[in-house]
């Protein structure tokens, strides 16, 4: 019998939980790992069926990742970043070469959530990023990532990937790359830390997100800079930059 509870805000965060389909592999075969996920070594093959079964994303658990990692978290930025690694694997095993790549998920990436109000929140390097231009930069990510899958987009990624396979060979196009990284650093570059700090911690309208993401790429790029960038950020925790407050968070998953 349905329950309504009255309240001001519901904020539904159950998780992931996996397929049913899931038990359906278990009895043909394939290893599940205790919580229900397909078990799958770095390279993105069964641990049981490794000839010819394979999963990346949330629908699996890597085990035996380089340092004792655990698996990432089920997270999109991952499933997408897996992809390239699947492909050239599942065309590596219909050759019959068992020579394959291991994926490496990057330690941390940019978290965002919309809040509704035409503002957003976000979570990188340790900072927490909120205000309307943080809506602006969730907004900016998902249309580009969206407009890979237009005809336009679809022919101008593939003339960027050949370039790169041309200048890199396989390699780089499996490199991880962030949403929030690029090319160039625009305004970004040269910034004394502080000024990178106290446009990161706006939470007003005033704040360029070009530039806001041309830090976060810079940060991402040079950890020198991300450093010094979060030390300014710490160091002015409680104060006011720009009228503006500054605070840190920690979120574990």
């Amino acid at each position: 019998r349905a329950t309504a509870l009255p309240c001001d805000l519901a904020v539904w965060a159950a998780g992931a939980a996996p397929h049913p389909l899931h038990a359906a592999l278990e009895r043909a075969g394939v290893e599940l790992c205790p919580d229900g996920w397909i078990a799958v070594s770095p390279r993105l093959s069964s641990l049981s069926r490794p000839d010819c079964v394979f999963a990346a994303g949330d629908c699996s658990t890597i085990v035996g990742l380089e340092g004792g990692r655990g698996s990432p978290p089920k997270a999109g930025v991952y499933a997408v970043r897996a992809g390239p690694v699947l492909v050239r694997n599942l065309a590596a095993a219909l050759a019959g070469d068992m020579s394959m790549t291991d994926y490496r998920p990057q330690e941390e990436f940019l978290r965002l959530i919309m809040c509704g109000d035409g503002t957003a929140v976000g979570l990188r390097f340790g900072l927490v990023l909120r205000g309307p231009w943080v809506w602006q930069l969730k907004d900016k990510i998902d249309r580009s990532f969206l407009n890979l899958f237009q005809p336009k987009g679809l022919r101008a990624w593939r003339r960027e990937a050949k370039e790169v396979l041309e200048r890199e060979g396989v390699e780089g196009l499996l490199r991880e790359r962030q949403y929030d990284g690029g090319k160039g650093f625009g305004k970004a570059e040269g910034m004394e830390a502080r000024e990178a700090a106290e446009i990161l911690g706006r939470t007003d309208n005033k704040v360029d997100v070009d530039v806001a993401m041309a830090i976060l790429r810079r940060m991402a790029a040079q950890s020198n800079f991300k450093d010094a960038v979060v030390e300014a950020w710490n160091r002015c925790r409680g104060k006011t930059m720009s009228k503006t407050s500054i605070e840190t968070i920690t979120i574990r998953t």
